[in-house]
């Protein structure tokens, strides 16, 4: 194993958790992705040389938030927070990233780190990281807390009891987001102090009853109502690539028909910022090449689809062709022949044979999806 694979197979490893848990972190999520998850499970794996891009950017950019928490750590540390502190109430059972305890006031402190793309910085705090710190504070409140360290047992490496902590008689949290682009880069606005609401605490108490539940009873909510294929968190659009939800087909791919006249607004949106940087493809190289993963990601599945925009139309087709190393062919041939120098009738028609074998074995299909624009509007799909 080279050391390029090992580094990343040893950096996904730092993500693996029990997907079967329901963690805070997911509480706030899409309900229909979270049982999903649980009922049919989708494995990220990286082996050997097959790097699913889509895998390297979901699990690159969790990556981000991981190496930037452990690099902080000792730091806040410094300033008297703990560090992965267990928190549990009731079923509820997560780890906070930071928690500090003032005895003389009895208050407690929540930090959860996050990392974001400046383009993010307009929709902080988002609502589903307000719901997670929001499920710490009120198991801190109302349930345990305690810290654990790691021991040797039996030659292993467990996770035992540290030490149990008081509850607090007032909590605080604060999400601190950190821009994966320049980390020291923190204004005030990306400090977000989360005051401790009972009233969400307890929607999210039965939230996360409701979701264990239905993942118990097998059965899967339905699309929220505000949510659309092309907008987070089905959708998600970053420098590194696009990532869509593992499950984006059970939810919206009858969304995205071949029919021009039932294409979305989003998808022509997207058809035309190709054709613009395609256009300018001198220029605009790196974000024709974005659009076209983005526009072949959210039409997989469909080998044909004309997308009408303002100004043209783009077509998606995927072309096959045999590729036959005819230099391969024709070594092989000659070899045969050397070795049959003087062929007779039967010897004649083997080395047809064996040159049609040849061809067999030396032929490739090749397979790629091409995009190709008309100018001229249309509103039904042709030029």
């Amino acid at each position: 194993m080279s050391l390029r694979e090992n580094l990343m197979k040893r950096m996904v490893s730092l993500l693996k958790r029990d997907s079967k848990v329901l963690r805070p972190s997911k509480i706030g999520g899409c309900p229909r992705a979270i049982v999903l998850e649980h009922i049919s499970p989708v494995e990220d794996e990286i082996e050997g040389d097959e790097f699913d891009s889509r895998v390297i950017t979901k699990l690159g950019s969790a990556l981000g938030g991981v190496i930037y928490e452990r690099a902080i750590a000792p730091l806040l540390i410094e300033e008297g927070f703990l560090y992965q502190v267990k928190v549990k109430s009731g079923e509820i059972e997560g780890t906070c990233d930071f928690y500090k305890y003032d005895p003389e006031t009895e208050e407690g402190l929540v930090v959860d780190l996050k990392t974001i793309n400046r383009a993010n910085l307009p929709y902080i705090p988002n609502p589903g990281h307000v719901d997670q710190i929001t499920v710490y504070m009120d198991c801190i409140l109302n349930g345990e807390i305690w810290t654990t360290k790691t021991v040797n047992e039996g030659g292993k490496t467990v996770e035992v009891l540290d030490k149990k902590l008081p509850n607090p008689k007032k909590v605080r949290g604060c999400l601190i987001y950190l821009l994966r682009e320049n980390p020291l880069h923190i204004t005030k606005e990306q400090e977000c102090w989360i005051d401790y609401d009972p009233m969400r605490a307890e929607l999210l108490r039965s939230r996360f009853q409701w979701l264990k539940e239905s993942i118990e009873k097998g059965e899967i909510p339905p699309v929220p109502k505000d949510y659309t294929p092309f907008n987070y968190p089905c959708y998600i659009s970053t420098y590194e690539g696009i990532y869509t939800c593992p499950y984006w087909d059970e939810c919206w791919k009858e969304t995205v028909s071949s029919e021009g006249d039932k294409i979305p607004d989003e998808l022509s949106q997207l058809a035309r910022k190709y054709y613009e940087s395609w256009f300018n493809i001198r220029l605009h190289k790196k974000e024709k090449d974005r659009y076209a993963q983005m526009l072949k990601e959210l039409t997989k599945g469909i080998p044909s689809i004309l997308i009408p925009f303002d100004g043209g139309v783009l077509r998606k087709s995927v072309v096959s062709y045999d590729e036959i190393n005819y230099h391969g062919v024709l070594l092989g041939f000659l070899d045969f022949v050397n070795e049959y120098f003087k062929p007779s009738l039967p010897q004649r028609k083997k080395m047809v044979e064996v040159l049609e074998n040849l061809k067999s074995k030396h032929k490739k299909v090749i397979t790629y999806t091409r995009f190709d624009v008309s100018q001229g509007k249309s509103g039904n799909g042709t030029k």
